[in-house]
């Protein structure tokens, strides 16, 4: 048992924020914090610690530079000696960034008070970095060790920061992806801050369109919630749409692509996320705003929630427990009790564990973080106990991922494995693909966010931890209910997307994505993708050889317009963004136009152009960053890529086709394209015969790019082929 608050604030002391509670997301502030210290005093080699939970990714504190950002200084009432530093993992987890002040040649006394003042603006520093997403509650926790032992002890007053939302500068639109012709159906319009948080506040007019023909003109005070849902959309006539909202102050949007058909389909599509934590465990908001976010906000077809086994507590576990039953809802809103088994590389790595039904127990990796051992006979470690204990059920499903921890393939049962987990937060894994298949595994492919910001189904990058935009879920089955998602799951009919609800049919005879088919005719495969912006390509893919390649435009040029973008990680473990921040150089010419292409964390991109030169700051872990140029030039001008990575120089005239360069690491490559004339396609469809097919079982997938960089990965056609 511990101490009891009285006496803590008696010996240990108290602290008192003294700037304001509520700070703008994404803004530069200081925050000045007050310790009065106790009877205890703080002894020579004593030490306090400002620690924070690491998934709030604050800026760096720095103690150099007064004019830079993150400057951070103490003041101390007694003359003191004392030393001063920042170490991301200088407490315990969560709470693992941390300020750590050490007192030495001197001591404090009952009545002595410290000051820290994180961001100190009083020399020219523009503040402390706030993170880019809304979350109240956020604890600093003050922890004190006064006798030097480095056993610390938290005060119990440890201040709490409202990180709320910025002003309404952007607008977005999801609507349901397949309708009938005439049948009413749901959209929703969110209005958002320059970071993808929901704004409330905001009042105008709206004007919605199909096609440049307006349907609806309203106007709205959304001073709630920042969401206008509108349950009575329709559409009179078959084919693929997408719908346009204008404001009159933030700028437009279109929604996703939108099927409209005559009949109702035997499969019908649906949206997911399975992988997210909260403030529970290693995360942010609490398991109520999660599913809350999911359903009214992301507007989620299925959830469920994964936190890291070694953090669930019993009591962690029941409440989730129960909020999996009081969130679901047939026929609306599907959830699915998960968590995330978070064992050691060596031991296996980053798996998931679904169940079917409600109920279940958990069995963990470790109690590393559970205070309560009454249980560890209940933990199977390393992972292919975990399989063994769930071999022959089929009310299970075992999810492998890349998140902090890499999973290993080496102990897989494709039974309880129907797919695996190939981008999220942490980046675009598609060496994931070409390992599963190498090894001769049948299993599909599916993407998610894994946040730990709160946002289901819309995770925007906040940190080099959580570097790319969230992924999402399709699946094709029967019905909404939990019963026909879990049959659409073990057969694979599942695909995945970097974050874009991009629609796609992908068939050969009578199987679509996931099913196996056996046949002596050469496999012919139809293919229907509609994006929701232009299509660069679609590459059907045998085993891990592309075979065939769709593009969404026709070869005609823009000599003078040309994309540069780069990709790849450095590593397949932790820490493996890619550095490529440097300089795009023109010689012989001049840079007319530019803009940026798929950069993510908020401090990328271009920060200084001129006639001849850009320079920028870019990390990639999968995914794509670059940018597209339009430069006034002739046949020998000359571009010039600098980076920390590879340097390269190509001239203009080269530019009819990619031009591809390979810079190691995984998949480390730069690209310079041109761009067409007439831009790219929205909707691809078509049909391909692979007219020299291997015996055998193979399979078959679809890689999709559209032209702003977006992904989608399909699960395999598995095709036995006898002929």
């Amino acid at each position: 048992m511990g101490y009891s608050p009285k006496f803590v604030k008696t010996n240990y002391g108290t602290v008192e924020l003294i700037t304001p509670k509520n700070i703008p997301v994404g803004s530069f502030n200081p925050v000045e914090l007050k310790i009065h210290i106790g009877k205890y005093g703080i002894d020579d080699g004593g030490h306090i610690k400002i620690a924070w939970p690491v998934s709030n990714p604050f800026g760096k504190p720095q103690f150099i530079k007064p004019d830079g950002e993150n400057y951070t200084t103490v003041e101390i009432s007694k003359k003191v000696n004392f030393n001063l530093q920042y170490d991301y993992a200088g407490y315990t987890r969560p709470f693992m960034p941390a300020i750590t002040l050490t007192i030495y040649d001197g001591y404090l006394s009952e009545g002595d008070w410290i000051v820290f003042r994180i961001g100190d603006a009083s020399k020219g520093s523009s503040g402390w970095r706030i993170q880019t997403y809304v979350e109240y509650d956020v604890l600093l926790k003050v922890v004190l060790d006064p006798f030097g032992t480095n056993l610390y002890q938290q005060l119990i007053d440890s201040p709490k920061l409202n990180i709320i939302p910025g002003s309404p500068s952007k607008i977005s639109m999801i609507t349901k992806s397949v309708v009938k012709v005439n049948e009413n159906f749901w959209g929703i319009i969110r209005i958002e801050d320059k970071w993808g948080n929901i704004s409330p506040g905001y009042s105008g007019e709206f004007i919605l369109q199909i096609n440049d023909n307006q349907i609806s003109r309203f106007s709205v005070s959304l001073d709630n919630n920042g969401i206008l849902r509108n349950e009575k959309l329709k559409i009179k006539e078959e084919g693929e749409f997408q719908l346009k909202v204008i404001t009159n102050s933030i700028g437009e949007a279109y929604s996703n692509p939108i099927k409209v058909i005559k009949e109702t389909e035997e499969k019908l599509l649906f949206w997911g996320d399975l992988h997210g934590q909260t403030n529970e465990t290693v995360g942010s908001g609490t398991m109520e705003e999660y599913f809350l976010y999911g359903r009214d906000v992301a507007v989620l077809d299925f959830i469920s929630h994964a936190a890291n086994a070694f953090q669930v507590t019993k009591e962690i576990w029941n409440k989730l427990t129960q909020m999996i039953k009081d969130f679901h809802q047939p026929g609306k809103f599907i959830t699915f009790l998960g968590y995330e088994w978070s064992g050691n590389p060596g031991a296996g790595g980053d798996h998931n564990v679904y169940y079917l039904n409600d109920d279940m127990p958990i069995h963990r990796c470790s109690h590393a973080l559970i205070p309560d051992k009454t249980d560890l006979d209940s933990d199977r470690y390393p992972v292919s106990k975990l399989y063994d204990e769930f071999e022959g059920r089929d009310d299970v499903i075992i999810i492998p991922h890349i998140g902090g921890r890499r999973a290993s393939l080496d102990v897989i049962d494709e039974k309880l494995t129907p797919f695996i987990e190939v981008a999220s937060v942490h980046g675009h894994f598609e060496w994931f693909i070409e390992e599963a298949i190498e090894r001769n595994l049948h299993v599909g492919f599916i993407a998610s966010s894994d946040t730990h910001s709160c946002k289901p189904g819309n995770s925007y990058p906040v940190s080099k931890i959580e570097a790319v935009k969230s992924g999402i879920t399709a699946v094709y089955a029967n019905s909404l209910s939990r019963e026909d998602l879990w049959k659409a799951f073990k057969a694979k009919n599942v695909y995945g997307t970097t974050g874009p609800r991009i629609i796609i049919h992908f068939s050969c005879e009578n199987a679509i994505m996931g099913d196996y088919i056996q046949t002596s005719n050469k496999p012919k495969f139809n293919i229907e993708v509609n994006g929701s912006t232009g299509i660069e390509k679609v590459e059907v893919y045998r085993g891990n050889k592309i075979i065939y390649t769709k593009m969404g435009y026709d070869d005609k040029f823009n000599t003078k317009k040309i994309g540069i973008r780069w990709t790849g990680a450095r590593i397949k473990n932790r820490r493996r963004n890619t550095d490529w921040s440097g300089s795009i150089e023109v010689e012989g010419g001049k840079i007319v136009e530019h803009q940026e292409y798929a950069f993510d964390l908020p401090w990328e991109g271009i920060y200084h152009h001129s006639e001849t030169k850009l320079e920028f700051n870019s990390t990639t872990a999968g995914d794509f960053d670059g940018i597209i140029m339009t430069i006034d030039g002739n046949e020998q001008t000359i571009i010039k890529f600098n980076s920390l990575l590879i340097n390269q120089e190509i001239r203009l005239n080269e530019l009819t086709s990619v031009k591809s360069f390979d810079a190691g690491g995984i998949g480390q490559k730069l690209e310079f394209y041109p761009i067409p004339i007439d831009g790219y396609k929205s909707n691809l469809k078509f049909t391909f015969a692979d007219f020299f097919p291997l015996s055998g079982k193979m399979g078959y997938h679809l890689r999709v790019i559209q032209q702003d960089g977006e992904k989608a990965w399909t699960s395999p056609i598995i095709v036995d082929y006898t002929g």
